[in-house]
């Protein structure tokens, strides 16, 4: 399910078209994607930010490097890991993408309310129970109807990948 939240969904086409033009908007303004996760999740923020950067020509930053994360987790305590980072790399109008299988992560919530904060805009993706705390906070959410990591994962990958996909036809690389 695709929309600005669950009780006012969008068609998936509609949906991917909105996200597609936002990351379009990001590219031709300079701003950044910041991809946050845990986990599994992580794996992919951390693959599509280079797959952003790279062939998207996009910029694109997540925060899974090791040392930093057991500096800002000691430092702030892991629940404001990404917030703490948003707030020192997050600027106006950048794209959060929040990834989350079951939209529960408080640090992916404190990260999604820092970047608000900062005038972000917010995706996020979560599956699970329908009515996770992640799948309403967004500009756009998308919500996967599976209740298993693989499928929940799968999906938020394919989605991302499509969408860069869409991305360099739509915009192709300098």
């Amino acid at each position: 399910m695709l929309g600005t939240d669950l009780f006012n969904p969008v068609s998936h086409q509609d949906g991917l078209n909105t996200l597609l033009n936002l990351l379009v908007e990001c590219r031709l303004m300079g701003n950044k994607v910041i991809f946050i996760g845990n986990g599994g999740s992580a794996a992919i923020c951390s693959h599509m930010a280079i797959d952003f950067l790279n062939a998207g020509k996009i910029r694109a930053i997540d925060f899974n490097s090791g040392p930093l994360i057991t500096c800002l987790a000691n430092d702030y305590g892991f629940e404001n890991l990404f917030a703490k980072a948003i707030e020192i790399h997050g600027r106006k109008n950048d794209v959060i993408i929040a990834i989350s299988s079951s939209g529960r992560s408080q640090d992916i919530l404190r990260g999604v309310e820092a970047g608000k904060k900062l005038g972000c805009k917010v995706v996020t993706m979560s599956g699970f129970l329908e009515n996770n705390p992640l799948s309403v906070m967004g500009d756009i959410n998308m919500y996967i109807s599976a209740s298993k990591y693989g499928e929940v994962e799968v999906s938020h990958y394919f989605i991302l990948h499509f969408l860069l996909d869409c991305l360099t036809e739509k915009i192709p690389a300098d």
